[in-house]
């Protein structure tokens, strides 16, 4: 299940995606100001081993395009965590079809080490979707995550909160949501 974060419901959720360290640490890898693309919130419930879509080897087609996934549940290794192939980042994915962006297991084993992303509660990987990844759709525990997705603007889609339930935020915080901003009727 997935749900985008509605910031105007929720914006204690605010301080987690705009988290200082990690937000500077995306912004140090940009070497440039960032604003944040979407939020939301996933659980994976235990099914049947399932490699599609995302749950297959893929790159997101977005370019410069990083997300940080805040862990709510332990992933165990063996659970439904994600893998990253290391380094495959830095490649080149010429693509003009969806087919394109999906890779078979010898191919995206080909192109480094593979990260097993299994953590306990609490941790955030961060990663750039240009690399090579999937998500592990099986048997093991439910996994509930909050996700949160930056860029330097390109591929903005906004995020809606109401400016006046901003007080626990620093003006660094804030800065960045300022760069984020969709105008929503009633809000900013």
């Amino acid at each position: 299940t997935k749900a985008l974060i509605d910031f105007t419901r929720a914006p204690a959720m605010l301080g987690l995606v705009l988290d200082e360290l990690v937000a500077s640490a995306i912004e140090a890898y940009y070497g440039r100001p960032i604003c944040l693309v979407m939020s939301m919130a996933q659980r994976l419930e235990p099914s049947e081993l399932y490699e599609g879509k995302a749950y297959q080897w893929h790159h997101d087609t977005k370019g410069k395009y990083v997300k940080a996934m805040w862990l709510l549940t332990d992933v165990p290794a063996d659970g439904q965590r994600m893998s990253y192939v290391c380094g495959s980042h830095t490649m080149w994915h010429a693509w003009s079809t969806y087919e394109q962006t999906r890779f078979s297991d010898a191919y995206a084993r080909r192109h480094g080490p593979v990260l097993e992303c299994a953590a306990p509660a609490g941790s955030v990987i961060v990663f750039d979707t240009n690399g090579i990844h999937r998500g592990n759709h099986n048997a093991g525990p439910r996994r509930d995550v909050i996700v949160g997705a930056y860029s330097t603007g390109r591929y903005r889609q906004g995020c809606r909160f109401d400016p006046s339930r901003l007080d626990h935020l620093s003006g660094w915080q804030r800065r960045i949501l300022e760069r984020s901003r969709t105008a929503v009727k009633g809000y900013g």
